[in-house]
């Protein structure tokens, strides 16, 4: 004869509620907030002193939302339902500890942007919003290679914050 275990009961009760209250993961909601599937991605500007920005965060947005199985990133305002449009509105990048000669052992960079989806042909706000990520890594004596280290935390904090707007958008908050 069969018999139910408590267990599993628990959790088929779990996973029906999950299923009804519209639970899923960060980042896979089915589309954007008005339910937008085309978008278009403008250039984000770049409002700090730190040259490239603009390039380096647009790009890690565009691969971001092209990754995306739900969503398609157009060619031209005139082919997408929604405009994302965006700024890097800070910068910074500075040493947060140091050895016992009191040279610069680590360095801290923090980036944040503001970001806007709006319906094409109106210009209606569908979301707005601000997210900021910082990313550590060691100083070095040779410039070159500090510069590349930075260039790098750059990098990973375009990434970061593209994954970030992204579930931001489809989770529709």
């Amino acid at each position: 004869m069969f018999r139910l275990r408590p267990g599993f009961i628990a959790g088929f009760f779990l996973a029906l509620l999950m299923a009804g209250c519209g639970y899923h993961v960060a980042g896979y909601g089915s589309t954007l907030p008005g339910g937008v599937k085309r978008v278009y991605i403008e250039t984000f500007r770049n409002r700090t002193a730190e040259p490239f920005l603009d390039t380096l965060v647009s790009n890690a947005v565009e691969r971001r939302f092209q990754r995306s199985r739900t969503l398609q990133v157009v060619e031209s305002r005139e082919q997408a339902e929604a405009v994302l449009t965006g700024e890097v509105s800070f910068y910074q990048s500075k040493p947060v500890s140091y050895d016992k000669n009191d040279d610069v052992s680590e360095y801290r960079t923090r980036m944040k942007l503001s970001a806007r989806l709006e319906v094409a042909d109106s210009g209606r706000r569908l979301w707005q919003g601000e997210l900021g990520r910082r990313e550590e890594y060691a100083a070095s004596d040779n410039l070159a290679l500090q510069e590349d280290r930075e260039r790098a935390a750059a990098e990973v904090l375009a990434e970061d914050l593209a994954d970030d707007l992204y579930e931001r958008l489809l989770d529709d908050f």
